[in-house]
């Protein structure tokens, strides 16, 4: 292999292997949520991470996996499917549980008011992201928990995008991925395109219920991994698994940079004041109300 061959197989294999280490968050991040989350999250000073299987898009976390399989389908040939095939199954079983939280960079954003503010009648949190204490990262599975979980903004991708898989595919074909080269760096920062006007930042933290890892300690075994979540049902449909993420403590002071009213929230502020004051919460800016004349119709 000549030299000029040798670097640019070199450079295409660091695309897959090195882990993101510059990654930029705004300094002020946004949850939108109803009044009664609201409610909930301020008094218990918590938001609940939920699996990726309870998220709205049924792709979350999965997209990149969907597109690799339709590449290797396409480029299947009698001489590299059972290449492909083992590739696949290997970077599905390296596909593990993902318990997420969504903000967005936008206060006053519309499509986020009718979709997860109660279609207005919500609140958007601005929580300033030092406060979080989450590094921003893309987290992988790892026995050190600080590694298990991070902060960070979502790229958006079509469905359609198959360079990526294709160049990944094309490197295990000829042999220089037996298994899967950090498939949370494949997978989680990517979403689909029809959600990009969410502009959305995410909280995620990685567990593996298939093993009993302590969820809580991961360098410690447990005999009940169920324990360490709570379940949910979702729609009437599913039994949701999720994570509580405390942000604060009962007994310390916490500040939230702002407040935003949805469109059609009629909350006197300074009831919400009061509330937050109670809670031992204050604002470093204050309350605002939407500037979207949305009426709800």
């Amino acid at each position: 292999m000549k030299k000029n061959e040798y670097l640019d197989i070199a450079k295409r294999l660091e695309k897959f292997s090195s882990r993101q280490t510059q990654i930029e968050i705004p300094d002020v991040i946004y949850h939108y949520c109803s009044l009664d989350s609201f409610t909930k999250i301020i008094e218990s000073g918590s938001l609940f991470l939920t699996h990726h299987s309870g998220m709205n898009d049924r792709s979350d976390s999965i997209l990149f996996y969907e597109i690799l399989i339709e590449t290797a389908q396409k480029k299947a040939t009698k001489e590299n499917f059972q290449i492909l095939e083992k590739f696949i199954y290997t970077f599905y079983l390296n596909i593990k549980d993902y318990f997420i939280a969504s903000f967005s960079k936008k206060p006053d954003l519309l499509n986020q008011w009718k979709m997860y503010g109660d279609n207005g009648n919500g609140i958007s949190i601005g929580f300033r992201t030092e406060s979080l204490y989450v590094k921003p990262q893309i987290p992988y599975f790892s026995s050190e928990s600080e590694m298990g979980r991070g902060i960070f903004p979502l790229e958006y991708i079509s469905e359609t995008d198959f360079q990526l898989a294709d160049e990944l595919l094309n490197l295990a074909i000829d042999g220089w991925f037996n298994i899967p080269p950090n498939v949370e760096n494949l997978i989680l920062a990517k979403k689909h395109n029809s959600f990009i006007s969410e502009e959305e930042i995410r909280i995620v933290e990685i567990q593996d219920t298939r093993i009993n890892i302590n969820p809580d300690f991961p360098s410690l075994l447990t005999n009940n991994v169920g324990e360490h979540f709570n379940y949910r049902i979702k729609n009437n449909e599913k039994i949701i698994p999720y994570r509580i993420f405390p942000f604060k403590t009962n007994f310390e002071k916490y500040s939230l940079q702002n407040i935003w009213l949805g469109p059609l929230n009629k909350s006197n502020p300074n009831y919400i004041r009061l509330f937050l004051e109670k809670n031992n919460i204050d604002l470093v800016e204050g309350i605002f109300r939407s500037k979207s004349p949305y009426t709800g119709y």
